[in-house]
């Protein structure tokens, strides 16, 4: 899927986290490694992807950030998954 959105809702702190598990989605190949886990931490406005685990690589796509604050406001920002760790601020 192209983009990939993700819908964060940080706690009262303005903190959040979760992984993305990814795999071809038909063989067992991710007991072999054949996998992709992403963290995905959320600080504030800035909302950082980390170095990808395993080595199943996706098609290129696009990360959609969308952010909620507890004032009901949404923001969002994009960025192009390009296989490494990454920081993006969501204005």
């Amino acid at each position: 899927a192209d983009p990939v959105t993700f819908e964060i809702y940080p706690d009262d702190h303005g903190e959040a986290r979760a992984s993305l598990f990814e795999d071809d989605g038909v063989s067992p190949g991710y007991e072999n490694g054949a996998f992709r886990r992403t963290t995905i931490e959320a600080h504030g406005n800035e909302v950082v992807f980390g170095r990808p685990e395993g080595t199943w690589a996706p098609a290129p796509r696009h990360f959609v950030v969308r952010l909620h604050a507890a004032n009901r406001s949404i923001k969002s920002a994009g960025i192009a998954d390009n296989g490494a760790a990454q920081r993006i601020k969501v204005q």
